[in-house]
C-alpha cells in the first residue's frame, strides 16, 4: 500500500484506503472504513428502466467522477507504451469461452466468438497500447462514490505495469453489458459508457477497447453465479450472449474495411505521403440500404441534396462558407470527407489547390466525373482519423457534413489530424450538425444511434486545446423551422432570431472556425 501511494502521489492516495492490518495467512487486507455508496449499487437503483431522468443524471454523474479517477491514476503513474499482445490476448479469450461453454453458452456462438477474435487480435498485433499501473479489479462494486469524492478498494490483483485497456475496459464492458439487459435503462447505461470515455480524456483506440471489452465480457458471463435458480441463469445467459453477439459484430465490422491509401485521380503537387502504417480499423461510416438510396452513390446527391428544402439549406451553407473562409485565392485547402466533391466544386473556382480524401472510393469516383475540367484539384483515398498528409501543409482545412455522423472520440481524432496538416497560422472550419436541432428530431435521431450529432457542451471536447476559437457561426435553421418558408411573414423573424448570440449555437447547422498558433 506504501508503493500504491508513492506511485499516485499525495492528490489520489486520499482515495485509497486506509491499511489498518494485514493477514498474510489468509491473504487479506483490513482496511479502515471507506464512506461512499457502491457505484454497483447506484447503478441498479438509478439506471432501471422506471427511474426518472434525474436518477439517470445521477448515474452519469457518477460514472463521469469514475472515469476522470481512472484517467489520473493511469496519468500519474504512466509507463511506456508497449505492443499489443495478440498470443497472450488469445490464450485468455480460449480460456474464458471454455469456461462459458462449461457454464452453458451456445457452441456456434462460442465458435463465432473465437473467429472474431482471431481476426481482430491478429490485426492488432504489434499496436502499441499506452500502459501504467494497474488497479486490478476496477470494477463497479469496488468503487465507492461519495458526491464527488472517488474511493476505490481492493486493490489484491495491482501489477507493475499493464494496458490502460485492462482497467477500462473492465468498467466499459460492465456498462454495455448493463445496456443488454431489460431490467435497465438502455439510454441512461449507453450515456454513462460515452460520458466514461469522455471523462477519461484522450484518443481511446475503438478496436483494443472492444477487445478488452469482449474479453472481461466473457468472463462475467463464465462466472455467473452457478447457486442462482436454473431459469435465471438461462435469462442471464441469454442476454449477456446477445450484447457480447453484438459487440462481436461491431469489432467484425472495424475489421471488413481494409485502409485505402492510393490516390485515385494522381495530379502533379501531390503532397508529401508518409510512410507509418495507419492504426487497424478506424470508425467508418456505412449508409443504409434502402429507399433513401444512400448506398448508390450515383443517387446520392438526388436523394441529399435536392429539393425545396434542401436548396434552402445549401444557400445557407454556402453564405456560411463565404462569411468564415473569407478569400480564397492561392490558398490550399483540404476537404476531409469530401464525398461526391460538391464542396470542392465549390472551393476549386477560387483557390489555388484543393485536396479532397473519403475513404469511400466510390465517393471518390463520383467527385471526379465533376473535377475532370478542374486541374488545381486532387483526391485521395484516406481515413479522416489517419490522413496520409504531410503536416503544416493547407492553408485551410474543412470538412462539411461529415463529423456528426462519428462517436465523439473519432470526432476528436478526426479534427486533430486536420489541425496537423494546416500550416501554423491557418485555418480549420469544422461543421457540427447540432444534436438539439430540430428539437425533436435531433434528440430522436441520436437516441436511435442514426447519427451522432454534438450537443455544445460536446464541441468543446471534439475541438481539444490545439487551435484558437476564432469565430462560432450558427447557419441552418432546425428543420421544423425550414417548414414555414412559405409564410415570409413568420419566416424572416425566426430567422433572425436564429443568429443572435447564444440561439446560434442551437442552430440546425454550427460552424467553428479555429486558428492554428
Amino acid at each position: 500500500m506504501e508503493r500504491v501511494r508513492a506511485l499516485v502521489g499525495p492528490a489520489l492516495s486520499a482515495t485509497l484506503p486506509e491499511p489498518l492490518l494485514l493477514l498474510p495467512e489468509d491473504a487479506a487486507l483490513v482496511v479502515s472504513k471507506v464512506p461512499g455508496v457502491p457505484l454497483s449499487q447506484i447503478l441498479r437503483r438509478a439506471a432501471n428502466r422506471v427511474a426518472g431522468p434525474w436518477q439517470g443524471r445521477r448515474v452519469v454523474g457518477a460514472v463521469d467522477h469514475v472515469g476522470r479517477w481512472l484517467r489520473d491514476f493511469h496519468g500519474a503513474t504512466a509507463q511506456d507504451a508497449r505492443p499489443f499482445d495478440s498470443g497472450r490476448f488469445l490464450a485468455d479469450v480460449r480460456l474464458q469461452l471454455d469456461r462459458c461453454a462449461a457454464a452453458g453458452l451456445e457452441g456456434r456462438l462460442g465458435e463465432s466468438l473465437w473467429e472474431t477474435a482471431t481476426k481482430a487480435g491478429r490485426a492488432a498485433s504489434g499496436t502499441m497500447e499506452p500502459t501504467a499501473a494497474r488497479h486490478g479489479d476496477f470494477l463497479p462494486q469496488n468503487i465507492l462514490v461519495d458526491g464527488a469524492r472517488i474511493s476505490v478498494i481492493d486493490l489484491e490483483n495491482f501489477a507493475e505495469r499493464d494496458s490502460i485497456y485492462a482497467d477500462l475496459g473492465a468498467m466499459a464492458s460492465w456498462l454495455r453489458l448493463m445496456a443488454a439487459s431489460p431490467l435497465y435503462s438502455p439510454r441512461t447505461i449507453r450515456a454513462a459508457r460515452e460520458r466514461l470515455l469522455l471523462s477519461y480524456g484522450g484518443t481511446v483506440s475503438t478496436l483494443l477497447l472492444s477487445l478488452h471489452e469482449l474479453r472481461m465480457s466473457l468472463t462475467v458471463i463464465a462466472e455467473l453465479n452457478p447457486k442462482a435458480n436454473r431459469v435465471v441463469r438461462w435469462q442471464r445467459r441469454r442476454w449477456l450472449s446477445a450484447a457480447v453477439s453484438r459487440l462481436a459484430r461491431q469489432i467484425d465490422g472495424m475489421n471488413s474495411v481494409a485502409p485505402r491509401r492510393a490516390s485515385v485521380n494522381p495530379r502533379e503537387n501531390v503532397p508529401e505521403m508518409t510512410n507509418s502504417p495507419p492504426p487497424p480499423a478506424p470508425e467508418v461510416v456505412r449508409y443504409r440500404v434502402g429507399s433513401s438510396g444512400y448506398q448508390d452513390v450515383v443517387l446520392y446527391d438526388a436523394v441529399r441534396y435536392e429539393g425545396p428544402a434542401n436548396e434552402y439549406k445549401q444557400r445557407v451553407m454556402s453564405e456560411a462558407y463565404r462569411r468564415l473562409i473569407g478569400p480564397l485565392a492561392g490558398k490550399r485547402i483540404l476537404d476531409v470527407g469530401c464525398g461526391t466533391g460538391r464542396g470542392m466544386v465549390e472551393f476549386s473556382s477560387q483557390a489555388g489547390w484543393v485536396v479532397g480524401c473519403d475513404a469511400s472510393v466510390d465517393m471518390l469516383q463520383a467527385a471526379n466525373g465533376k473535377l475532370e475540367s478542374t486541374f488545381r484539384t486532387d483526391l485521395v483515398a484516406a481515413y479522416a482519423q489517419y490522413l496520409p498528409l504531410a503536416s503544416d501543409s493547407f492553408d485551410l482545412a474543412t470538412t462539411l457534413n461529415f463529423l456528426h455522423l462519428f462517436s465523439l472520440d473519432t470526432q476528436r481524432a478526426m479534427v486533430a489530424e486536420m489541425i496537423r496538416v494546416v500550416k501554423p497560422g491557418g485555418t480549420v472550419l469544422l461543421e457540427f450538425d447540432n444534436a438539439l436541432h430540430g428539437l425533436i428530431v435531433g434528440p430522436w435521431k441520436r437516441w436511435r444511434n442514426l447519427e451522432r450529432g454534438s450537443l455544445p457542451s460536446e464541441i468543446r471536447f471534439v475541438i481539444g486545446d490545439q487551435c484558437r476559437v476564432d469565430r462560432v457561426y450558427g447557419a441552418v435553421l432546425p428543420v421544423v423551422w425550414r417548414l414555414f418558408r412559405f409564410l415570409p411573414a413568420l419566416f424572416v423573424p425566426l430567422e433572425k432570431i436564429a443568429y443572435l448570440p447564444l440561439l446560434n449555437r442551437l442552430s440546425h447547422r454550427v460552424y467553428y472556425r479555429l486558428v492554428k498558433p
